[in-house]
């Protein structure tokens, strides 16, 4: 739940931070992304890590719910810039209409593709790293 609220945080502040203060484009392939906004994006996702820290207590250390922020972050921008690239590579503007003024499916959950792995990775460190179970209680056997 953590990782959807920062992604759409990210996406939120990124989208009306760039709008309000976006100067300097951030990419090629995605040209109205902005440095500024990609800064809000940052901040906002850092920030409703750090509320979904408060509200649910884990893990109870504001420094490393910032830090998992920080990474969700910066995986979902690179999610969406990956996905752009794509796009632009097929010469297609939006993936799909399904969603009015959104695009398609994909444009709504290309920040998921690297995030989420990205975020659990990040928890399962954590608990691997903190946790007094024995390592096989926590490891996923496939």
């Amino acid at each position: 739940v953590s990782l959807v609220l920062c992604v759409i945080a990210a996406d939120s502040f990124a989208y009306f931070g760039g709008r309000l203060w976006g100067r300097t484009p951030l990419i090629v392939v995605s040209p109205n992304k902005t440095r500024e906004g990609a800064y809000c994006g940052l901040l906002g996702s850092i920030a409703m890590a750090l509320v979904c820290d408060r509200m649910w207590g884990f893990p109870n250390r504001p420094l490393v719910a910032a830090t998992v922020g920080a990474f969700t972050f910066g995986a979902s921008l690179l999610g969406d810039l990956v996905v752009s690239a794509m796009k632009r590579d097929a010469r297609v503007k939006d993936a799909g209409s399904l969603i009015p003024g959104h695009g398609g499916v994909l444009d709504r959950f290309d920040s998921y593709f690297f995030a989420a792995p990205i975020a659990y990775f990040c928890w399962y460190a954590y608990l691997f790293v903190t946790s007094s179970l024995p390592a096989s209680t926590i490891r996923f056997n496939v």
